[in-house]
């Protein structure tokens, strides 16, 4: 029967062979890559703090709103706002290239051995390349015979084999048994296109910036800034909704600018950014505006007192959301009470609404006005509130230069290490030495991987039925 036996012992190794065993480990590219994957989510879910405020981020941090300005101090402790600039993200990055790059060379070196011109094999695997444990297969018959019986099975299960150049001295041979050898370079081109993918990241690390969100109305212009002489208009923004009436998605018309002169429109949708000369303009919300008029009993119009100087007081007032979850108050006077608006961009009909309630101003005796999902009028008092009801667009405006080449780094990575994987190559070590005075022995070693330990014991067992006596 085949048997595993125990590797040789190896002496002890030296320190940079130790480190370049550890950043070729799977388990080390693999820890490595999920904390840089947790990096760019964050990265994506944290505002990060534009070039221009970057000289006090105390002072941006203090000002943001919701679940980031409670937490500053620990976005602020960990760097969380500018993390593309950090020193322990660029470690990060530089780590996973060491990683990678060691693997590279790792695949291209057996990779060349294995498909390269006759002398180039090695007796062994590289030094630097673990193996698994190896497999011994007796024969029963003296070398002379079963070198040919060998050559001859590799020959029916259609595996190229060569001979391993060895001491004259030595009685052993070892021949390197291949099967779609080719497809070892797979790893190597794999292994190099992700490199590529990590030397884009690290460029839009170090300069790209990301602006802080910001609404547009219909046909308002913000300059991209950042030394660019661009801007972006927006033209409309439109909300879709499926065959049940439910919100199913939303998108703005984008219209860029070269000074005066249009140079391209596009649409941005949610994962859909709208690109133009390396700016990306994604579309991250939408928020209500709300234009409120009123009117008493005998047709007066109704004085109405925003909360902010943003609203402005008098007939009329804007209300603007500056976040999804604001809550928004227009002071009645007639009535000595307040109008508070909230948004649910869902509701129970599955359409965004925003609810109006009558509040005292110590925040009792809340009543339902009513809820609207478009223009509308509402009873108030004696009176009644006119609702002139529109959504614009939330959107926020980053550049992410060679962003393109690590996403082309990364379709190309995985298309190769996905034929890898679907194509494995087969390699095997088979070292051949007499055994006593009549018998031989076969050891065979192949290298770890997915499915290497079923096929190095189909491998051996078919070898070890070659080699009976009688056949």
């Amino acid at each position: 029967m085949a048997e595993e036996r125990p590797p040789v012992e190896m002496s002890q190794p030296e320190p940079l062979s130790v480190l370049w065993r550890v950043l070729s480990a799977p388990q080390t590219l693999l820890v490595l890559m999920g904390l840089l994957a947790l990096t760019l989510v964050l990265g994506t879910w944290i505002p990060q703090i534009p070039p221009e405020e970057s000289s006090d981020p105390q002072a941006w941090l203090a000002a943001q709103p919701g679940l980031f300005g409670q937490l500053s101090s620990v976005v602020r402790t960990l760097g969380l706002y500018d993390l593309y600039r950090t020193f322990w993200f660029r470690l990060l990055l530089v780590l996973s290239g060491l990683a990678i790059f060691v693997r590279a060379v790792d695949a291209a070196e057996l990779a060349l051995q294995a498909t390269g011109r006759r002398g180039r094999a090695s007796a062994m695997p590289p030094p630097w390349q673990s193996s698994l444990p190896p497999r011994q297969v007796p024969a029963p018959l003296p070398l002379a015979e079963v070198r040919p019986r060998i050559e001859e099975w590799l020959a029916g299960q259609r595996y190229r084999h060569e001979e391993v150049q060895a001491s004259s001295e030595s009685p052993a041979v070892t021949l390197i048994a291949s099967h779609r050898a080719p497809s070892l370079w797979l790893r190597p081109v794999g292994y190099a296109a992700l490199l590529l993918a990590l030397a884009g990241l690290f460029v839009a690390g170090s300069w790209g910036w990301q602006d802080e969100s910001v609404q547009l109305l219909p046909g308002e212009v913000r300059s991209a800034g950042h030394g660019t002489s661009l801007a972006y208009r927006l033209d409309s923004f439109r909300l879709r909704m499926d065959r049940h009436g439910h919100l199913a998605g939303y998108e703005s018309e984008i219209t860029w600018l070269d000074g005066q002169a249009e140079i391209g429109r596009e649409a941005a949708g949610i994962g859909r950014p709208a690109r133009q000369s390396g700016l990306a303009l994604h579309q991250a919300g939408f928020v209500p505006s709300v234009q409120l008029s009123g009117q008493t009993a005998t047709g007066q119009p109704l004085r109405l007192e925003g909360s902010s100087a943003e609203m402005g007081s008098g007939d009329r007032v804007l209300v603007r959301f500056a976040l999804p979850d604001d809550q928004p108050l227009v002071f009645v006077p007639l009535l000595d009470r307040f109008v508070a608006l909230t948004f649910e961009p869902e509701c129970d009909g599955g359409r965004p609404a925003v609810h109006l309630d009558l509040i005292d101003a110590d925040g009792e005796n809340r009543q339902r006005l009513g809820s609207l999902g478009s223009s509308g009028t509402l009873p108030l008092g004696d009176g009644q509130l006119s609702v002139e009801l529109s959504f614009v667009p939330v959107l926020r405006l980053e550049s992410r230069p060679a962003l393109a080449l690590s996403f082309a780094g990364a379709l190309v990575a995985l298309l190769a290490l996905g034929l890898a994987w679907a194509l494995p190559p087969r390699l095997a070590w088979l070292g051949l030495a007499p055994a006593g005075e009549d018998g031989s022995a076969v050891g065979v070693t192949v290298l770890p991987g997915a499915g290497q330990r079923e096929w190095l014991a189909g491998l051996a067992g078919g070898l070890e039925e070659a080699l009976q006596d009688g056949d």
